[in-house]
């Protein structure tokens, strides 16, 4: 009986113990430094003698969560400096995506823009990097050198809501409300729930004084995303 007791209490011990780990793991600050700590040298060792671009963006990647921004750059750099051949233009892509991610974090719009560009000038579809990329565009006004990399993204995936309601924004925004219009209605025909393409629309209905059509599609975006209170919040949510 004192053995089964015994076991029970070491069961017990190890299931507290595993529990306070997990907890930890939880807490955003020590899960980036035990990345750092512990994870990222087992990395960059096996980085070095594998000389594996992959392990070098994940080590990229781990310092950037870390806020180290130069470091991540220099591992970063080493990737996207020494891929030259077709195989490695998937490698290339990652490590440019991520060098603009330093800048952005950074602040550094200019160097991000000439980043995400990169991409997109090797990987036209790659949206997470046109999301950046229209992000910092919409932001300083510069609708018409944003509007071939969304046409580009058309092209290639035409079924997909995003680009549509991208070119949406940015021909709302040029004052061309027609096609403005169509793109918006595709976007969301394309997929109702798309709570950036309703926006969108009712900033163009706005425009052009159809208040209540637009109320119309505030509600909808709106009705997307459940969490947002206020007007600021749901475009700020939406990053326009």
């Amino acid at each position: 009986m004192k053995i089964c007791y015994n076991i029970r209490m070491v069961k017990k011990i190890i299931y507290l113990v595993v529990l306070i780990l997990l907890s930890l793991c939880v807490i955003e600050g020590v899960r980036v430094a035990i990345a750092e700590a512990v994870v990222y040298p087992i990395l960059y060792s096996l980085a070095e003698k594998q000389d594996n671009f992959r392990l070098y963006i994940k080590c990229g990647q781990i310092k950037i969560m870390a806020k180290k921004y130069d470091e991540a750059r220099e591992d970063l750099t080493y990737v996207i400096e020494n891929s030259v051949t077709s195989k490695d233009k998937r490698n290339k892509v990652l490590a440019l995506y991520y060098l603009g991610n330093t800048f952005y974090e950074e602040e550094d719009y200019d160097e991000a823009l000439t980043a995400y560009a990169a991409v997109l000038k090797l990987d036209p579809i790659n949206k997470k990097a046109l999301k950046k990329f229209s992000r910092i565009k919409m932001a300083m006004g510069e609708y018409v050198s944003l509007y071939p990399y969304i046409s580009a993204y058309v092209r290639e995936k035409p079924k997909d809501s995003f680009g549509w309601a991208e070119r949406c924004a940015v021909l709302t925004r040029l004052d061309k409300f027609t096609a403005a219009r169509q793109c918006c209605e595709k976007a969301i025909e394309l997929r109702k729930s798309n709570a950036r393409a309703h926006l969108d629309y009712a900033i163009l209905l706005e425009k052009r004084g159809f208040k209540d059509l637009a109320k119309r599609e505030y509600t909808e975006a709106y009705a997307y995303q459940k969490r947002i209170k206020t007007r600021e919040e749901l475009e700020d949510m939406l990053n326009i």
